[in-house]
């Protein structure tokens, strides 16, 4: 006999990024040479949306900071939407932006993607969590 019933059992998660929403606006993130701002459009979730609109230098981005111990394992992810064929990327780096582990999305246009990718710190140090766009010069927005 099957089930039509199930449980779940919540796991607590702490999410260590002080500013993960645009609904307080962009303090905690920091644009590489592009712009960042907050807008009212393209919104995921909520009344606000992060827009980034990259320099056309390849894989510019933003990110934001956060400390991270040596042996635990850290999973980074979120919502981009994409306005124009170019591979998105969720990304640790450690503090000076050396890229270590990262994901990347389809080059996919206007559609929504999730990403997600789980990372075991080797350090005890500060690291850049960085949203990018990959091997383009694209200029378009991401949100």
């Amino acid at each position: 006999m099957s089930s039509k019933w199930s449980i779940t059992l919540p796991v607590e998660i702490t999410n260590l990024i002080v500013n993960p929403s645009a609904e307080y606006g962009t303090t905690g993130w920091t644009a590489g040479g592009g712009t960042l701002t907050r807008v009212a459009s393209f919104q995921r979730f909520g009344a606000y949306a992060f827009s980034y609109t990259p320099s056309a230098t390849t894989n510019d981005g933003t990110y934001t900071t956060v400390n991270l111990t040596s042996g635990v394992t850290y999973t980074l992810s979120g919502w981009v939407y994409q306005t124009a064929l170019s591979a998105i990327s969720l990304s640790f780096r450690d503090s000076s932006g050396t890229y270590l582990l990262g994901t990347v999305g389809q080059t996919t246009t206007s559609k929504w993607l999730y990403l997600s990718i789980a990372y075991t710190a080797v350090s005890t140090a500060t690291h850049r969590l960085s949203v990018n766009k990959e091997t383009s010069s694209s200029t378009a927005v991401v949100y």
